[in-house]
């Protein structure tokens, strides 16, 4: 369909003694649809006559894949995080919070530079970001309704987690420790409870069957990356980042707020658990000198209880 096209624009270029650069498709004798790159320039004699064409086509179809692969990427994360802000506004519904401070909330969660760089930079806290979002709103279904079969979106949210990120685990502890030292631990009555957590496991188990193939060749890499950013002092600046990286300073008062409302408020005794979700994960995050980054999930549930 773009050979008129072509011929006209390379003839153009060539007439004015230019290079004439095009990237196209075209069709192979199989039907295979190819992308190619196609340079020509044209030789001219000295009364300036059109003597000879001459130049190359490449075949450039690995590139186009890739820059298509990379476009559906940074699509996929903008959503990640357009779902998380969305989930954001509506824990601070489920708080009993207006259209203000649902908005609020979720501009906070936005301008959090770990929330800019998720969705914007492909890597693995883009959905890491996600899951924790979605695993906190899911226990607030959970009070609400009481309804336990809430566990099965919690499993299915940590399940997705421990497929991204292995930090899961200090995630899982902050729930396990609030399940028990609220009134939730009634829940451990629950058919649910443990359905949802064998759910997890499930979800988890392709991952888990791949490491033990391999001799956890993962958990060898990770234990050098934790080495090296010790040694090179990334981990010098965690408590810091936690103003400046997993969230930013202007929303220092709104989480501390939240945090203070779910930890020793009669309003926020309901969601107690959300308190221990946050601060069980960071403190253990601290004792293993993790990176700074690594809490970024955890604030969205805590700016929502502010807001």
């Amino acid at each position: 369909d773009d050979r008129d096209w072509l011929a006209e624009r390379c003839a153009g270029a060539i007439a004015q003694r230019l290079s004439c650069r095009n990237e196209y498709r075209i069709v192979t004798r199989q039907g295979e649809v190819r992308w190619v790159f196609e340079q020509a320039e044209g030789s001219f004699d000295a009364a300036g006559r059109l003597v000879s064409v001459s130049g190359y086509v490449s075949d450039i179809t690995a590139r186009k894949e890739s820059e298509g692969a990379v476009r559906r990427s940074e699509r996929a994360m903008a959503l990640a995080q357009s779902v998380a802000m969305v989930v954001t506004g509506l824990m601070a519904r489920r708080f009993g919070g207006g259209r203000a401070a649902m908005l609020v909330a979720a501009v906070a969660a936005m301008l959090a530079p770990i929330s800019l760089s998720a969705s914007s930079v492909f890597q693995y806290v883009s959905f890491d970001f996600l899951w924790f979002v979605l695993l906190s709103y899911f226990v607030i279904r959970l009070i609400d309704s009481s309804d336990s079969r809430w566990w099965l979106a919690i499993g299915a949210a940590i399940g997705l987690g421990a497929l991204t990120k292995y930090a899961v685990v200090f995630y899982v502890a902050g729930v396990v420790m609030g399940v028990f030292v609220t009134p939730l631990r009634a829940q451990l009555r629950s058919k649910w409870l443990w359905i949802g957590a064998a759910l997890s496991i499930a979800i988890a188990l392709p991952n888990l069957l791949w490491q033990v193939q391999h001799e956890f060749i993962t958990l060898d890499f990770l234990k050098f990356i934790h080495a090296r950013d010790v040694r090179i002092g990334r981990t010098d600046s965690f408590w810091i980042d936690q103003l400046k990286v997993s969230t930013n300073f202007f929303a220092l008062p709104l989480w501390l707020l939240g945090l203070y409302v779910l930890l020793f408020t009669e309003r926020g005794r309901r969601y107690r658990i959300l308190g221990w979700m946050a601060v069980v994960p960071i403190v253990l995050f601290a004792i293993a000198k993790g990176r700074g980054y690594y809490t970024g999930p955890l604030y969205p549930m805590l700016l929502a209880a502010g807001a």
